[in-house]
C-alpha cells in the first residue's frame, strides 16, 4: 500500500526499514516483558545480532520490489 505509487528509492528504503524496525521493536518488547526485564539487555540481545541481516533484507526487498515493478511496466507496455 505504501509503495504502490512511489518510484522514489529513498521512500522505498524508508518503508522497508520501518517495517523491519517494527518487527525488531516488538521483539525487544517481548524480551523485556518476559525474559530479561531490562531494556538495554533486550536491545543488545534482540537487535544487535540481527542488524546485518536486516540491512541485507532491506536491500534485497528494495531490489526485488524495483525489479518486479520494472517487469510489470515492461509487460504492460508490450500488451498495448
Amino acid at each position: 500500500m505504501l509503495l504502490k505509487h512511489s518510484e522514489n528509492l529513498l521512500w522505498q528504503i524508508t518503508v522497508f526499514a520501518t517495517a523491519n524496525l517494527l518487527i525488531l521493536a516488538l521483539g525487544v518488547i517481548h524480551l523485556t516483558l518476559f525474559y530479561t526485564h531490562d531494556v538495554g539487555r533486550s536491545l543488545v540481545v534482540g537487535v544487535l545480532p540481527f542488524l546485518p541481516g536486516a540491512v541485507f533484507k532491506i536491500a534485497a526487498a528494495v531490489s526485488i520490489h524495483r525489479s518486479s515493478r520494472a517487469l510489470v511496466r515492461h509487460y504492460r507496455a508490450r500488451q498495448q
